[in-house]
């Protein structure tokens, strides 16, 4: 004789499609080569999150599978979005500005589609511009904020000194700073507006010594 084990089956895996758009405008050459922004930036940790959620994915029925899709303006990515839907993607993973990402959930609007924020870091986003087809896993800059000052405050580090830029987004940070310092008791000593020079030993790109060069082997420098 024998003993005859039964062993349940797995259920059927349901497939389950993950879109990642994701928005690549011409920006400007960084200064440095620490802010070079890796080609695979988000992607490779999506696909990370895919196979971790395969091995456990199966236990409950569910098949996970990733497709990206890159583009370079908001048009290109309601193209994309459109492309995805009318593939059988459901939800996807938005990696673009707040612009594009409205765009989006407009265009989205009672279509049986969910979109994941990974970006933007607007606090419109959860105020006046709070859409119901957009779930956000990227803080914004409130919440940026709040989390440095209390750190900040936690460390009796309560006098600051504070370096802003020039461009919308250095003062829309700016003003989440000065939000925050009003809320955890912190002092802003003094703002500094910085100004880039143009070959700064420091941040120098390299373009602006290989220019001066040029003209003094041309002559133009004497």
């Amino acid at each position: 004789g024998g003993v005859m084990v039964q062993v349940p089956q797995s259920p059927p895996l349901t497939p389950i499609k993950i879109g990642y758009l994701r928005e690549t405008p011409e920006r400007p050459r960084p200064a440095s080569r620490l802010d070079v922004e890796p080609k695979d930036a988000g992607v490779a940790g999506a696909k990370m999150a895919i196979e971790e959620n395969n091995a456990g994915g199966r236990f409950t029925g569910h098949d996970y599978s990733l497709d990206v899709s890159t583009v370079s303006s908001a048009e290109k990515a309601v193209e994309g979005l459109q492309k995805f839907l009318d593939s059988g993607h459901n939800y996807i993973v938005v990696d673009a500005s707040a612009d594009t990402l409205l765009k989006l959930s407009d265009w989205a609007k009672g279509k049986d589609i969910l979109l994941f924020n990974i970006r933007a870091t607007d606090v419109s986003l959860r105020q006046e511009n709070c859409r119901a087809n957009v779930m956000h896993v990227a803080p914004d800059r409130y919440m940026l904020a709040d989390a440095l000052a209390q750190y900040l405050v936690w460390k009796k580090w309560q006098r600051w000194f504070v370096v802003k830029g020039v461009f919308p987004e250095d003062l829309a940070y700016l003003e989440a700073i000065r939000r925050a310092a009003k809320r955890f008791g912190g002092t802003i000593v003094e703002e500094r507006e910085y100004k880039e020079a143009p070959g700064a030993r420091r941040s120098d790109t390299g373009e602006q010594q290989v220019q001066h060069w040029r003209q003094l082997r041309l002559g133009e420098i004497t």
